[in-house]
């Protein structure tokens, strides 16, 4: 009776654990689509950069490379402050059997119209941005 008992607590206890858990921490449930695409539209660079993954490849008209995560977050605070967006959708997402996920997306400025292709990839449980193209329509 006693264990029964015991394994009921900790049944209940791990449950608690479980639903404890923020639903609105989508880094670390992977599905992470919904607040880059809310940091494109507001223009949030620092809200994006919080999803980048230490190393990320990056596309700005002007400007492209490998940065790490600081740099990569001010050279697209400069973008914003340049072009800063109106609105952003998502036209097209996707995903591979690796668990990479993808999606283009158009974005309107002050200054025109840009196609926005974001690749994420999950390592460790973490869903993270490895590569962010924003390229002149």
């Amino acid at each position: 009776m006693r264990a029964l008992l015991l394994t009921v607590l900790l049944c209940c206890s791990q449950c608690l654990i479980v639903r404890s858990a923020d639903p609105g921490d989508t880094l670390a449930m992977g599905d992470i689509t919904p607040a880059v695409a809310s940091a494109i539209r507001s223009g949030n660079a620092q809200a994006l950069a919080a999803y980048f993954a230490p190393s990320i490849d990056l596309t700005v008209p002007e400007s492209e490379g490998t940065y790490s995560k600081a740099q990569a977050e001010l050279i697209v605070k400069g973008f914003f402050n340049a072009n800063h967006p109106s609105a952003f959708v998502i036209q097209h997402q996707g995903s591979s059997g690796e668990g990479s996920q993808f999606c283009i997306g158009s974005m309107t400025s002050t200054s025109g119209n840009f196609r926005v292709y974001f690749l994420i990839k999950t390592t460790g449980g973490t869903a993270l941005i490895t590569q962010l193209q924003f390229e002149a329509e």
